[in-house]
Protein backbone atom coordinates (compact mmCIF):
# COMPACT_ATOMS: atom_id res chain seq x y z
CA UNK A 1 0.00 0.00 0.00
CA UNK A 2 1.21 3.72 -0.83
CA UNK A 3 1.33 6.36 1.46
CA UNK A 4 2.23 10.16 0.69
CA UNK A 5 3.86 11.66 3.59
CA UNK A 6 5.29 15.55 3.56
CA UNK A 7 7.02 17.40 7.18
CA UNK A 8 3.07 19.61 6.85
CA UNK A 9 1.01 16.21 6.78
CA UNK A 10 3.37 14.79 9.59
CA UNK A 11 2.71 17.90 11.80
CA UNK A 12 -1.09 18.28 11.23
CA UNK A 13 -1.01 14.49 12.34
CA UNK A 14 0.31 15.33 15.35
CA UNK A 15 -1.59 18.62 15.62
CA UNK A 16 -4.79 16.89 15.19
CA UNK A 17 -5.37 13.44 14.00
CA UNK A 18 -9.19 13.83 13.18
CA UNK A 19 -7.87 17.20 11.17
CA UNK A 20 -5.64 14.91 9.44
CA UNK A 21 -7.88 12.42 8.13
CA UNK A 22 -10.58 14.85 7.61
CA UNK A 23 -8.05 16.85 5.16
CA UNK A 24 -5.63 13.89 3.73
CA UNK A 25 -8.50 10.83 3.45
CA UNK A 26 -11.99 12.22 3.61
CA UNK A 27 -10.28 15.08 1.20
CA UNK A 28 -12.09 18.03 2.83
CA UNK A 29 -10.04 21.48 2.14
CA UNK A 30 -9.05 23.82 4.75
CA UNK A 31 -9.94 27.79 3.43
CA UNK A 32 -6.11 29.65 2.97
CA UNK A 33 -6.25 32.39 5.41
CA UNK A 34 -4.56 35.70 4.96
CA UNK A 35 -1.73 34.85 7.25
CA UNK A 36 -0.93 32.05 4.99
CA UNK A 37 -1.14 34.44 1.67
CA UNK A 38 1.42 36.70 3.23
CA UNK A 39 3.93 33.91 4.01
CA UNK A 40 3.09 32.38 0.32
CA UNK A 41 3.51 36.15 -1.15
CA UNK A 42 7.17 36.33 1.25
CA UNK A 43 8.34 33.56 -0.25
CA UNK A 44 7.38 34.60 -3.22
CA UNK A 45 9.39 37.72 -3.38
CA UNK A 46 12.17 36.02 -1.61
CA UNK A 47 12.72 33.62 -4.33
CA UNK A 48 12.50 36.00 -7.05
CA UNK A 49 15.34 37.90 -5.49
CA UNK A 50 17.42 34.96 -5.14
CA UNK A 51 16.86 33.61 -8.90
CA UNK A 52 18.48 37.36 -9.52
CA UNK A 53 21.93 36.40 -7.39
CA UNK A 54 21.91 33.10 -8.46
CA UNK A 55 22.01 34.68 -12.61
CA UNK A 56 24.49 36.94 -11.19
CA UNK A 57 22.23 40.01 -11.79
CA UNK A 58 22.29 41.77 -8.06
CA UNK A 59 25.30 41.18 -6.06
CA UNK A 60 24.05 44.19 -3.08
CA UNK A 61 21.96 43.47 -0.16
CA UNK A 62 20.30 46.72 -1.34
CA UNK A 63 19.55 45.66 -4.40
CA UNK A 64 18.08 41.99 -2.71
CA UNK A 65 16.31 43.70 -0.18
CA UNK A 66 14.57 46.36 -3.24
CA UNK A 67 13.83 43.12 -5.80
CA UNK A 68 12.13 40.79 -2.87
CA UNK A 69 9.94 43.56 -1.73
CA UNK A 70 8.88 44.06 -5.35
CA UNK A 71 8.91 40.32 -5.40
CA UNK A 72 6.53 40.24 -2.83
CA UNK A 73 4.20 43.15 -3.58
CA UNK A 74 3.50 41.35 -6.47
CA UNK A 75 2.35 38.33 -5.18
CA UNK A 76 -0.07 39.85 -2.37
CA UNK A 77 -1.73 41.82 -5.33
CA UNK A 78 -1.96 38.41 -7.04
CA UNK A 79 -3.38 36.75 -4.11
CA UNK A 80 -6.07 39.19 -4.08
CA UNK A 81 -5.06 42.04 -1.40
CA UNK A 82 -4.15 45.62 -1.43
CA UNK A 83 -0.80 46.80 -0.64
CA UNK A 84 -1.55 48.26 3.17
CA UNK A 85 -2.78 47.01 6.62
CA UNK A 86 -0.87 45.72 9.29
CA UNK A 87 -0.29 42.03 7.76
CA UNK A 88 0.89 43.56 4.47
CA UNK A 89 3.10 45.73 6.72
CA UNK A 90 4.54 42.75 8.72
CA UNK A 91 5.62 40.73 5.28
CA UNK A 92 7.44 43.70 4.27
CA UNK A 93 9.27 43.74 7.95
CA UNK A 94 9.86 40.31 6.99
CA UNK A 95 11.73 41.07 4.05
CA UNK A 96 14.08 43.33 5.72
CA UNK A 97 15.15 40.99 8.51
CA UNK A 98 15.81 38.53 5.91
CA UNK A 99 17.91 40.95 4.34
CA UNK A 100 19.58 41.49 7.31
CA UNK A 101 20.60 38.00 8.03
CA UNK A 102 22.65 37.85 5.35
CA UNK A 103 26.25 39.53 5.56
CA UNK A 104 27.01 38.85 1.92
CA UNK A 105 24.75 37.51 -0.71
CA UNK A 106 26.45 34.36 -2.06
CA UNK A 107 28.03 33.50 -4.81
CA UNK A 108 25.63 32.84 -7.78
CA UNK A 109 27.49 29.50 -8.09
CA UNK A 110 26.34 28.44 -4.27
CA UNK A 111 22.60 28.79 -4.67
CA UNK A 112 22.01 24.92 -5.45
CA UNK A 113 18.15 25.20 -5.32
CA UNK A 114 15.46 27.35 -5.16
CA UNK A 115 12.03 26.42 -3.83
CA UNK A 116 12.28 23.09 -4.82
CA UNK A 117 9.82 19.77 -4.84
CA UNK A 118 11.85 16.80 -4.04
CA UNK A 119 9.86 13.44 -4.56
CA UNK A 120 11.53 10.14 -2.87
CA UNK A 121 10.05 6.73 -2.09
CA UNK A 122 10.91 4.61 0.33
CA UNK A 123 9.77 0.88 1.92
CA UNK A 124 9.26 0.02 5.00
CA UNK A 125 9.32 -2.95 6.82
CA UNK A 126 6.06 -3.83 6.21
CA UNK A 127 6.29 -3.60 2.54
CA UNK A 128 4.15 -0.37 2.15
CA UNK A 129 5.53 2.38 -0.48
CA UNK A 130 5.91 5.76 1.03
CA UNK A 131 6.15 8.85 -1.03
CA UNK A 132 7.48 11.64 0.92
CA UNK A 133 7.18 14.89 -0.63
CA UNK A 134 8.92 18.07 0.21
CA UNK A 135 9.60 22.16 -0.65
CA UNK A 136 13.15 23.26 -0.11
CA UNK A 137 13.12 27.14 -0.06
CA UNK A 138 17.24 27.56 -0.61
CA UNK A 139 19.94 24.73 -0.48
CA UNK A 140 23.27 26.52 -0.53
CA UNK A 141 26.82 25.14 -0.65
CA UNK A 142 28.55 27.09 1.88
CA UNK A 143 32.22 24.76 1.44
CA UNK A 144 33.50 22.20 -0.54
CA UNK A 145 31.91 19.82 1.04
CA UNK A 146 29.17 21.87 3.05
CA UNK A 147 25.78 22.09 2.34
CA UNK A 148 22.66 24.69 4.05
CA UNK A 149 19.29 24.03 3.67
CA UNK A 150 17.27 27.02 4.40
CA UNK A 151 13.86 27.87 5.44
CA UNK A 152 11.82 31.14 5.49
CA UNK A 153 9.42 31.12 8.83
CA UNK A 154 7.20 34.32 8.64
CA UNK A 155 5.15 32.94 11.67
CA UNK A 156 4.77 34.32 15.08
CA UNK A 157 6.05 30.67 16.54
CA UNK A 158 9.92 31.25 17.99
CA UNK A 159 11.01 27.62 19.36
CA UNK A 160 14.04 26.74 21.33
CA UNK A 161 16.96 26.55 20.44
CA UNK A 162 17.38 22.70 21.11
CA UNK A 163 13.84 21.97 19.95
CA UNK A 164 15.26 22.65 16.51
CA UNK A 165 16.95 19.07 17.00
CA UNK A 166 13.84 17.53 17.48
CA UNK A 167 12.18 19.22 14.83
CA UNK A 168 10.59 16.76 12.51
CA UNK A 169 10.64 19.13 8.90
CA UNK A 170 14.66 19.80 9.55
CA UNK A 171 15.12 16.54 10.14
CA UNK A 172 13.34 15.42 7.05
CA UNK A 173 14.97 17.90 4.62
CA UNK A 174 18.44 16.56 6.31
CA UNK A 175 17.60 13.26 5.78
CA UNK A 176 16.68 14.21 2.14
CA UNK A 177 19.93 16.04 1.37
CA UNK A 178 22.18 13.65 3.14
CA UNK A 179 21.20 11.31 0.72
CA UNK A 180 21.47 13.26 -2.30
CA UNK A 181 25.20 14.66 -1.05
CA UNK A 182 26.86 11.63 0.56
CA UNK A 183 30.26 13.33 1.16
CA UNK A 184 28.82 16.80 2.65
CA UNK A 185 28.12 17.97 5.98
CA UNK A 186 24.50 19.06 6.20
CA UNK A 187 23.15 22.02 7.95
CA UNK A 188 19.80 23.17 8.45
CA UNK A 189 19.06 27.44 9.37
CA UNK A 190 15.46 28.03 9.75
CA UNK A 191 15.35 31.66 9.28
CA UNK A 192 12.61 33.04 12.18
CA UNK A 193 11.41 36.43 9.98
CA UNK A 194 10.05 37.96 12.94
CA UNK A 195 12.08 37.43 15.20
CA UNK A 196 14.96 38.39 12.81
CA UNK A 197 17.48 35.36 14.19
CA UNK A 198 18.33 32.53 12.67
CA UNK A 199 18.24 29.09 14.16
CA UNK A 200 20.96 26.17 12.48
CA UNK A 201 21.91 22.31 13.49
CA UNK A 202 24.36 20.57 11.88
CA UNK A 203 23.41 16.81 11.50
CA UNK A 204 24.91 13.99 12.12
CA UNK A 205 24.72 10.77 10.11
CA UNK A 206 24.01 8.29 12.67
CA UNK A 207 21.28 10.53 13.77
CA UNK A 208 19.46 11.26 10.20
CA UNK A 209 19.71 7.08 10.07
CA UNK A 210 17.39 7.30 13.04
CA UNK A 211 15.13 10.07 11.24
CA UNK A 212 14.87 7.37 8.30
CA UNK A 213 14.08 4.89 10.58
CA UNK A 214 11.11 6.36 12.89
CA UNK A 215 9.71 8.27 9.48
CA UNK A 216 8.97 4.67 7.89
CA UNK A 217 8.06 3.02 11.62
CA UNK A 218 5.18 6.14 10.99
CA UNK A 219 4.31 5.32 7.69
CA UNK A 220 3.27 1.80 8.45
CA UNK A 221 1.48 2.94 11.85
CA UNK A 222 -0.47 5.48 9.76
CA UNK A 223 -1.68 2.89 7.27
CA UNK A 224 -2.62 0.80 9.79
CA UNK A 225 -5.15 3.59 11.11
CA UNK A 226 -6.27 4.36 8.12
CA UNK A 227 -7.24 0.94 7.57
CA UNK A 228 -8.88 0.62 10.89
CA UNK A 229 -11.37 3.81 9.72
CA UNK A 230 -11.81 7.32 11.50
CA UNK A 231 -12.05 5.96 15.19
CA UNK A 232 -8.07 5.57 15.37
CA UNK A 233 -7.57 9.77 14.43
CA UNK A 234 -8.71 11.32 17.84
CA UNK A 235 -9.60 15.09 17.34
CA UNK A 236 -7.87 17.14 20.02
CA UNK A 237 -9.15 20.78 20.18
CA UNK A 238 -6.17 23.58 19.76
CA UNK A 239 -5.97 27.14 18.31
CA UNK A 240 -6.11 26.31 14.71
CA UNK A 241 -10.15 24.63 15.82
CA UNK A 242 -11.15 28.32 14.98
CA UNK A 243 -10.78 27.91 11.14
CA UNK A 244 -10.40 24.78 10.08
CA UNK A 245 -12.95 23.45 7.96
CA UNK A 246 -13.60 19.50 9.96
CA UNK A 247 -14.66 21.68 13.30
CA UNK A 248 -18.65 21.28 12.24
CA UNK A 249 -17.67 17.46 11.96
CA UNK A 250 -15.54 16.96 14.99
CA UNK A 251 -17.47 16.05 18.04
CA UNK A 252 -15.09 17.24 20.43
CA UNK A 253 -15.31 20.53 19.42
CA UNK A 254 -19.33 20.75 19.22
CA UNK A 255 -19.61 19.33 23.01
CA UNK A 256 -17.20 21.89 23.98
CA UNK A 257 -18.91 24.50 22.33
CA UNK A 258 -22.08 23.59 23.64
CA UNK A 259 -20.96 23.19 27.57
CA UNK A 260 -20.28 27.28 26.82
CA UNK A 261 -24.16 27.59 27.52
CA UNK A 262 -23.67 26.29 31.55
CA UNK A 263 -21.32 28.26 32.34
CA UNK A 264 -21.41 30.43 35.34
CA UNK A 265 -21.56 34.15 34.41
CA UNK A 266 -21.21 35.14 38.27
CA UNK A 267 -18.12 33.40 39.05
CA UNK A 268 -15.14 35.69 37.56
CA UNK A 269 -12.69 33.22 37.65
CA UNK A 270 -15.04 30.39 35.49
CA UNK A 271 -15.53 33.59 33.07
CA UNK A 272 -11.73 33.88 32.41
CA UNK A 273 -11.36 30.69 31.74
CA UNK A 274 -13.90 30.21 29.74
CA UNK A 275 -13.48 33.37 27.44
CA UNK A 276 -9.61 32.05 27.54
CA UNK A 277 -11.24 29.11 25.50
CA UNK A 278 -13.85 30.55 23.70
CA UNK A 279 -11.02 32.64 21.75
CA UNK A 280 -9.93 30.05 20.23
CA UNK A 281 -12.97 29.07 18.53
CA UNK A 282 -14.47 29.96 15.78
CA UNK A 283 -16.23 33.08 14.93
CA UNK A 284 -19.78 30.96 14.74
CA UNK A 285 -19.72 30.97 18.19
CA UNK A 286 -19.07 35.19 18.36
CA UNK A 287 -22.16 35.81 20.58
CA UNK A 288 -20.86 33.32 23.32
CA UNK A 289 -17.71 35.13 23.02
CA UNK A 290 -18.82 38.57 22.97
CA UNK A 291 -21.02 37.09 26.14
CA UNK A 292 -18.24 36.06 28.15
CA UNK A 293 -16.10 39.34 27.31
CA UNK A 294 -19.11 41.52 28.67
CA UNK A 295 -19.24 39.64 31.70
CA UNK A 296 -15.59 39.75 32.49
CA UNK A 297 -15.15 43.62 31.70
CA UNK A 298 -18.38 44.47 34.07
CA UNK A 299 -16.07 41.98 36.95
CA UNK A 300 -12.74 43.92 36.00
CA UNK A 301 -15.47 47.15 36.45
CA UNK A 302 -15.40 46.55 39.62
CA UNK A 303 -12.05 46.24 41.04
CA UNK A 304 -9.35 43.47 40.33
CA UNK A 305 -9.86 39.77 40.93
CA UNK A 306 -7.89 37.67 43.42
CA UNK A 307 -6.73 34.44 42.20
CA UNK A 308 -4.39 31.91 43.58
CA UNK A 309 -2.65 35.24 45.09
CA UNK A 310 -2.61 36.93 42.25
CA UNK A 311 -4.61 40.14 41.31
CA UNK A 312 -6.57 40.66 38.19
CA UNK A 313 -6.60 44.14 36.64
CA UNK A 314 -7.77 46.11 33.33
CA UNK A 315 -7.70 49.02 31.56
CA UNK A 316 -8.84 50.53 28.35
CA UNK A 317 -6.11 50.38 26.68
CA UNK A 318 -5.92 46.15 27.08
CA UNK A 319 -9.76 46.12 26.60
CA UNK A 320 -9.22 46.97 22.47
CA UNK A 321 -6.97 43.92 22.33
CA UNK A 322 -8.86 40.35 21.76
CA UNK A 323 -6.88 38.67 23.08
CA UNK A 324 -7.14 40.57 26.02
CA UNK A 325 -7.49 37.50 28.82
CA UNK A 326 -3.91 36.03 27.74
CA UNK A 327 -2.13 39.61 28.14
CA UNK A 328 -3.34 39.50 31.49
CA UNK A 329 -2.49 35.89 32.23
CA UNK A 330 0.81 36.46 31.83
CA UNK A 331 1.51 39.33 32.95
CA UNK A 332 -0.06 38.70 35.79
CA UNK A 333 2.37 35.30 36.47
CA UNK A 334 5.69 38.28 35.44
CA UNK A 335 4.30 40.61 38.18
CA UNK A 336 3.70 43.50 35.83
CA UNK A 337 0.93 45.75 35.83
CA UNK A 338 -1.44 45.06 32.46
CA UNK A 339 -1.03 48.28 31.38
CA UNK A 340 3.00 48.33 31.30
CA UNK A 341 3.11 44.98 29.61
CA UNK A 342 0.71 45.69 26.76
CA UNK A 343 2.89 49.01 26.31
CA UNK A 344 5.74 46.85 26.26
CA UNK A 345 4.59 44.97 23.32
CA UNK A 346 2.62 45.76 19.79
CA UNK A 347 -0.74 45.35 18.87
CA UNK A 348 0.23 41.91 16.42
CA UNK A 349 1.37 40.02 19.45
CA UNK A 350 0.69 36.54 18.56
CA UNK A 351 -2.05 34.91 20.32
CA UNK A 352 -0.97 33.72 23.63
CA UNK A 353 -3.77 31.21 25.24
CA UNK A 354 -2.82 30.46 28.72
CA UNK A 355 -4.44 28.67 31.51
CA UNK A 356 -5.48 30.72 34.47
CA UNK A 357 -4.69 27.51 36.66
CA UNK A 358 -0.96 26.65 37.88
CA UNK A 359 0.80 29.86 35.80
CA UNK A 360 4.10 29.60 36.54
CA UNK A 361 7.89 29.85 35.19
CA UNK A 362 6.64 29.14 31.96
CA UNK A 363 4.74 32.45 31.72
CA UNK A 364 6.93 34.30 33.55
CA UNK A 365 9.26 33.28 30.36
CA UNK A 366 6.89 34.24 27.67
CA UNK A 367 6.67 37.11 29.57
CA UNK A 368 10.38 38.33 29.76
CA UNK A 369 11.20 37.03 26.42
CA UNK A 370 8.13 39.01 25.00
CA UNK A 371 9.54 42.52 26.98
CA UNK A 372 12.82 41.87 25.33
CA UNK A 373 11.67 41.65 21.56
CA UNK A 374 11.90 37.81 21.43
CA UNK A 375 8.09 36.61 21.21
CA UNK A 376 7.47 32.97 21.59
CA UNK A 377 5.10 30.61 21.85
CA UNK A 378 5.65 29.01 25.82
CA UNK A 379 2.03 27.66 25.87
CA UNK A 380 0.55 24.59 23.57
CA UNK A 381 -2.19 26.37 22.66
CA UNK A 382 -5.13 23.90 24.63
CA UNK A 383 -8.94 23.79 25.85
CA UNK A 384 -9.99 22.86 28.73
CA UNK A 385 -11.39 18.82 28.88
CA UNK A 386 -13.58 19.77 32.07
CA UNK A 387 -16.84 18.50 32.46
CA UNK A 388 -19.90 20.53 33.27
Amino acid sequence: MQIRLSPSRLKLHATCALAYYDHYIDGHDDPSGDAADMGTAAHSGAESAFRLVQAGLITSIDEFELHALKGYQKRWVELGHLPLGQLFDDGVDCIRKLSQQFAILPEPGDILSLESKRETTYTTLDGNEVLLTQIIDMTERTGPASIVCRDWKTGWVLPQREEMRSDPQAAIYAMSLAEEYPDATITTAWHFLRHGCVMTVEWDRKTLEGVKCWLLGYADSLIKDAAAGKEAFPPTLNSACAWRSCQHRCPKFLQDVESYDDIKLSDPISVIEAYQEASALSKAWEERKSKLYRALVQHLDHGSIENDGRRWSMDTTCRKSIDFSGLMAVSLAAGLPVDAFYDAVSVSLPKTIAVVKGLGAEARTLAESVIEGQTREVFTPRLSSRKL
